[in-house]
């Protein structure tokens, strides 16, 4: 194979994994502008992944698919809400609470398809949407849009905005039902269009952790995001070649199949020392949590 092609292959392999982190970063990223954060994103990712497949398997319907992962994601998210803002439970504590429930709920839903496979989604139009469309899109109202700068003074200083008539229930019930729309779709594109339908335990497990990383790496920026995603579906692309690029031992083998996550743990712990250096900083609500 020609140079140039394997190249283009490559690229082109990265568009799936980049697809489902990017998704589910951009709900978390609209989020944690707000001034909070979710850390119940792999459960709410793994929900919506069961209930997808247990949808989509039992009607046969894309559709009913992608509706099933939106309102598991909601479901859950609608829980994330009621506690933290109406009755003032620790967000981290929530969060975490969420990913043990969200794991139990999606087996069971998952494992209700008996190992079917359910209809397929085409992928081209998710890769553009996703990785050139959405971003800027979410660029242009977080920063050209008035309803983006409300939602932002949320996230820098609460109590100014409420001064200025900004309410933080309304935006933050706002952006988690964002939240659970682009994770649903995250995790309906995982199981039609990467997965060809298929349910399979535990193989979404550990998406919704590197998504809140990207929110990190693309510094609560969406453009920021899509671009950290992408370079991470990359890595993931070249990880079925890291064994043959390491001697033959099971001590490697393991370094290969952890390669993506130890490598945004590298790149938080070098990026958060370079943001520091120059100011830069996440919402100060984030911050202070």
């Amino acid at each position: 194979m020609r140079p140039v092609l394997q190249l283009t292959v490559l690229l082109q392999q990265a568009l799936p994994e980049a697809t489902v982190l990017a998704l589910a970063a951009y709900g978390e990223l609209l989020l944690e502008r707000s001034g909070r954060i979710n850390l119940g994103l792999e459960g709410l990712l793994y929900f919506a992944y069961g209930a997808a497949a247990a949808a989509s398997v039992a009607t046969g319907s894309p559709l009913a698919g992608v509706v099933a992962a939106i309102a598991a994601a909601f479901a859950l998210n609608i829980i994330y809400y009621s506690a933290v803002e109406l009755l003032g439970v620790d967000q981290v504590v929530t969060g975490l609470a969420l990913v043990f429930l969200g794991m139990g709920l999606g087996d069971i839903a998952g494992n209700s398809t008996h190992g079917a496979a359910g209809p397929t989604l085409p992928s081209t139009p998710f890769y553009i949407s996703t990785l050139v469309v959405l971003p800027m899109l979410l660029y242009l109202f977080l920063y050209r849009h008035w309803r983006g700068y409300a939602l932002r003074s949320l996230g820098e200083d609460e109590e100014a905005a409420k001064h200025l008539g900004i309410s933080s229930h309304g935006y933050r019930l706002a952006a988690v039902a964002v939240e659970a729309v682009l994770v649903g779709l995250a995790a309906a594109f995982f199981l039609m269009g990467y997965s060809n339908g298929r349910w399979t335990a535990g193989r979404i497990t550990g998406k919704g952790w590197l998504a809140l990383g990207m929110v990190i790496l693309g510094y609560w920026n969406p453009v920021g995001v899509a671009v950290a995603s992408y370079l991470l579906g990359l890595l993931y692309s070249l990880q079925p070649l890291l064994p043959s690029l390491l001697p033959s031992s099971p001590v490697y083998t393991v370094l290969a199949d952890a390669a993506p996550y130890l490598a945004v743990i590298v790149a938080l712990a070098v990026m958060s020392r370079l943001y520091e250096r120059r100011g830069l900083k996440p919402p100060a609500a984030v911050w202070r949590a």
